[in-house]
């Protein structure tokens, strides 16, 4: 298998340890969905009902990195699932190591989708899932849009309009800044206008809104140190680094501020509505992300890939598994149990779906981000260049110990030397 993914040095030690490979009357399934598996597996079992002949057995490897560890162990042995959750980086070095199936011929065969799923699930997961020849290789299963949670009684209390959140850079630092307070004097601020997690996320959020981008238009170039990007962070650091009207932390702590009342708006996963609701005792909101040139949010989660070595009746049967989770209905329900977006457009009528849109105010213009919403970058360079973005920007310039032009530039040119190793 050709660079990181599956080159890791722990291969030897996971041979042992791997989950069952499929036998030929069941399809193996393998996921990490941990605290979602409840709602996972009710599904699994109504799939079972129907094809008894050739069941799904599901195993839950808890967190994705062990996933991939286990997937990497699997082929080595011979032994992968038939089905799996992949992220998109996984997938291009799994297609080209050719060990999954191209979806493409699946969808649009005898079985395949029918001519209106193709328009109603947002074409930015398809897109994501699509090579550069715009062939199927996976499909969109638990995906999330970036989302700006509200504490509706923070910005009364604030004298600001719940019903009216910040839509632009401007308005969200001019509003951050004036809900942010030291309330007994003791120079550090009691109350914060926003919270969120230094990530790579917020940063390219920041980067596609101002109008940058990744890479160049031929992939064959940073452009994260362009003006866009460099305006991108500085920004960043103004509104989390510099701590005058922002709480961040490098884990998922901040969540906590949150939730304990004591922050106006939560950059976040829309997945934390899941954690949020019913756990909290303010009026909460959401609302789409304030943009700039642009308005765009990016997209994060898993696809579904079958792998090759299957038998064709397993394949065939992964297949239906596939249709069957992501149909209106369905996908309809594991939103709502796990808070991971609605995959389908059709999935917006539903009277359950109706009925959250209708408690939580603001979830469906947030929802509707899926319109315009971008993923980030699948190729082999990104692989490594995210880790290089987090640790040698992100964090630096967060922490206060580099200049955001320079950080980028340096990053920028890391990134470039892999895309080179590429050629």
């Amino acid at each position: 298998m050709k660079r990181a993914l599956f080159l890791l040095p722990i291969l030897a030690i996971l041979l042992g340890s791997c989950a069952p490979g499929p036998s030929e009357d069941e399809v193996i399934f393998w996921h990490a969905m941990g605290r979602w598996e409840p709602a996972l597996l009710e599904l699994v079992d109504e799939f079972n009902e129907l094809h008894p002949d050739m069941p799904v057995r599901a195993y839950n490897m808890s967190r994705y990195q062990a996933l991939s560890q286990k997937i990497i162990a699997a082929v080595a042995a011979g032994q992968p699932p038939t089905i799996s959750q992949a992220y998109e980086a996984w997938t291009n070095e799994m297609r080209a190591a050719d060990i999954i199936e191209r979806l493409e011929d699946r969808a649009r065969g005898e079985f395949g989708l029918a001519d209106g799923d193709w328009e109603d699930i947002h074409q930015v997961y398809l897109d994501e899932c699509r090579d550069e020849e715009g062939k199927l290789w996976s499909f969109p299963f638990n995906k999330s849009v970036r989302t700006l949670f509200l504490n509706r009684d923070f910005f009364r209390s604030k004298g600001f309009d719940p019903d009216k959140p910040p839509t632009n850079w401007d308005e969200w630092r001019d509003m951050s800044l004036a809900m942010t307070a030291d309330l007994d004097g003791d120079g550090r601020n009691d109350h914060w206008g926003t919270t969120g997690r230094n990530s790579v996320t917020i940063f390219g959020n920041l980067l596609l809104q101002n109008g940058g981008d990744f890479f160049s238009a031929d992939g064959k170039k940073s452009s994260i140190a362009e003006p866009e990007g460099v305006e991108a962070m500085e920004y960043m650091w103004e509104m989390f680094g510099s701590r005058k009207m922002g709480y961040s932390t490098f884990d998922y702590a901040y969540q906590n501020e949150f939730k304990a009342g004591r922050v106006g708006m939560m950059e976040s996963s829309s997945v934390s509505l899941s954690f949020l609701r019913g756990t909290i005792s303010f009026d909460l909101g959401v609302a789409p992300l304030p943009g700039r040139k642009e308005n765009i949010a990016l997209i994060q989660g898993t696809n579904l890939v079958i792998f090759k070595k299957a038998t064709e009746k397993q394949k065939a049967t992964a297949w239906e598994f596939i249709k069957f989770l992501t149909s209106t209905e369905n996908a309809t329900r594991w939103s709502l149990a796990s808070g991971y977006a609605p995959l389908r457009k059709s999935c917006m009528d539903q009277p359950s779906m109706r009925a959250l849109l209708d408690e939580v105010p603001g979830l469906e213009a947030s929802y509707e981000q899926l319109l315009t919403a971008r993923s980030e970058p699948s190729n082999a360079a990104w692989f490594a260049g995210r880790k290089y973005l987090e640790e040698g920007a992100i964090q630096r310039v967060m922490r206060g110990k580099a200049d955001p032009g320079e950080a980028l530039r340096k990053t920028a040119k890391k990134i470039n030397n892999e895309i080179e190793s590429e050629f």
